[in-house]
């Protein structure tokens, strides 16, 4: 018996998508617990969510995710128990990416176009390798899973978090 377990991160952006599903057969294929990572968080404050609306969609995610044969889901917004040691993490991985390093993340339109670039790009960024790296810490992830357009933040956390291999699987 392996130690492995997936983990999948998403945000709450929307309520939850059939495509979910496809990351619980892939862990089933391979005999192993898949964990949810659902930011909950950051969501809540790029789309200006009052308690009540981000709850339902928070909610929302637990419910369908545990519906759909996730073995634990857990919300970042229950992960971050301690601001002080959360915020140091995340200054210590903002600490390691250089700015060619985040640029090579950003979609082509994008880096065509960086007078535009506003600084909550990377603020998203180190958030999503914080949450990622709370899943290694908090949730034993050890493989998480991810979609095609994720692969470059994966490469990245990969580099600068370690601990952790991830699968890219079609959706």
């Amino acid at each position: 018996m392996t130690n492995e377990v997936l983990g999948f991160n998403i945000w709450t952006k929307n309520m939850p998508q059939p495509f979910l599903d496809s990351f619980v057969e892939f862990a089933d294929r391979q005999d192993l617990p898949v964990v949810a990572i659902v930011d909950d968080v950051l969501p809540a404050v790029v789309f200006k969510r009052s308690e009540d609306e981000s709850s339902e969609y928070s909610q929302a995610y637990v419910h369908h995710m545990q519906k759909i044969g996730f073995d634990q889901v857990h919300l970042v917004s229950e992960l971050l128990v301690d601001r002080d040691k959360d915020l140091t993490r995340y200054y210590e991985i903002s600490s390691r990416i250089g700015l060619s390093a985040f640029l090579g993340l950003l979609p082509e339109k994008k880096r065509q176009a960086l007078d535009d670039l506003l600084l909550t790009e990377t603020i998203d960024t180190c958030w999503q390798l914080s949450v990622l790296e709370s899943g290694i810490i908090q949730a034993s992830v050890t493989k998480y899973l991810t979609g095609k357009r994720s692969t470059a933040l994966f490469r990245l956390a990969k580099n600068t978090i370690g601990g952790f291999d991830f699968d890219v699987i079609d959706q």
